[in-house]
């Protein structure tokens, strides 16, 4: 009898898995190369959805928690009136590299509501409520006594996706080029939504005037625009070259456009 592929490892597994020592994969853990996924098999909940496909109201109370620097309210969970047609349910979700910075700092633990799919995209879980609404799924994680975060672990399908031995699948995952700071606001969130769409239409890194022009065709509905030279000049305006890039009422001129490419970027090259 064939016996059944493992899935998930511990961290001698994993590095014998890998052909390392225990001490290189720490290494990329502690980097945050190689992240810890949580098993969604028995876990309570229903569906996930990734946060680019919830309404922007939404999308601003899960992340805002990080960018106000507040916890979160645990009597007040997250509502939305209609289950997104993108909902499904994935065999694991992922810790990002902040939030496992977080916890590892954090001798209390943490309530956590945004995790990452296989590729990287920001993701929450959620339960099913009446009339086809739902609420947010939040997971209490904490150090062990060994220092590992509860209810974690390392995926066979995370070592693939690292080593590149990945099993072809029917949908290839989306390129990752760019990921949000550690406080992410909303216009760090469309930045780093269509750098990683540019990246996966054309291949490389966009540059800061190209890109703006891609954020004028694509992001509208996002409240992007760029502002004419006409309205920067009018008088009375109160306008400057910071207020070039309009990211739904929050200016950004094209030198800060290209540093937060920078900053958001998570490969050895640099867009200029």
């Amino acid at each position: 009898m064939a016996i059944p592929q493992r899935e998930e490892f511990d961290l001698e597994g994993a590095a014998d898995y890998l052909g390392c020592s225990v001490e290189e994969l720490s290494f990329h853990l502690h980097k945050g190369a190689i992240r810890l996924g949580i098993t969604t098999e028995g876990l309570d909940y229903d569906f996930a959805v990734l946060l680019e496909d919830l309404p922007l109201r939404i999308q601003r109370e899960v992340t805002g928690v990080l960018a106000d620097g507040n916890f979160v309210d645990i009597m007040k969970p997250i509502t939305m009136d209609q289950v997104p047609a993108s909902a499904f349910n994935p065999s694991y979700i992922y810790l990002s590299r902040e939030n496992k910075q977080l916890l590892s700092g954090s001798s209390h633990g943490q309530i956590i509501q945004e995790f990452q799919s296989l590729d990287g995209q920001p993701l929450t879980i959620w339960l099913n409520g009446e009339l086809d609404s739902a609420f947010i799924k939040r997971l209490f994680l904490i150090l062990d006594d060994e220092g590992w975060i509860s209810h974690t672990t390392i995926t066979k399908e995370e070592l693939d996706r690292f080593s590149g031995r990945s099993v072809e699948r029917d949908t290839e995952p989306k390129p990752v080029f760019a990921v949000p700071p550690e406080k992410p606001n909303e216009q760090s969130w469309i930045i780093v939504k269509y750098a990683n769409q540019f990246y996966e239409d054309f291949g490389k890194i966009p540059k800061p005037k190209a890109f703006g022009k891609y954020l004028e065709v694509h992001a509208r509905k996002d409240g992007f625009r760029i502002r004419s030279d006409e309205e920067i000049r009018k008088p009375g305006s109160n306008l400057s070259e910071k207020d070039k890039y309009d990211f739904n009422g929050y200016g950004m001129s094209e030198r800060s456009l290209g540093r937060a490419l920078r900053r958001y970027c998570t490969k050895d090259e640099n867009a200029n």
